[in-house]
């Protein structure tokens, strides 16, 4: 998929996702513009979905020591953007705010 990325000349963001995988870092940088770095903020997706702070803290604190493979064009994701998902319960409004939020954190 990456090489088939690559030959069209457009710009298009890559992004790998190799659930709870601890290594994707080691080899995406090769392959992706982005990658995974530890498993969902939302768990028990299909029974009783939650989010709480200790998901959210937990996926950050996955990034430790990850930070060295960050740079121009290539990015870790904590997977800590969640926007539209039914179960959160946030507003429109907040969804919204959260999206504009992170795509001015994201721009490299």
């Amino acid at each position: 998929m990456s090489n088939a990325l690559k030959v069209t000349g457009k710009s298009i963001l890559f992004n790998i996702c190799i659930i709870y995988s601890e290594t994707t870092h080691l080899w995406g940088v090769k392959i992706a513009d982005m990658w995974r770095t530890g498993g969902d903020i939302v768990k028990n997706l299909n029974q009783n979905p939650e989010v709480t702070y200790n998901n959210w803290y937990g996926s950050l604190n996955q990034l430790i020591g990850k930070e060295s493979y960050a740079g121009n064009r290539h990015w870790n994701d904590p997977d800590n953007l969640i926007i539209g998902f039914p179960y959160v319960g946030a507003s429109t409004s907040s969804n919204w705010q959260t999206f504009v939020l992170a795509q001015g954190c994201s721009v490299g």
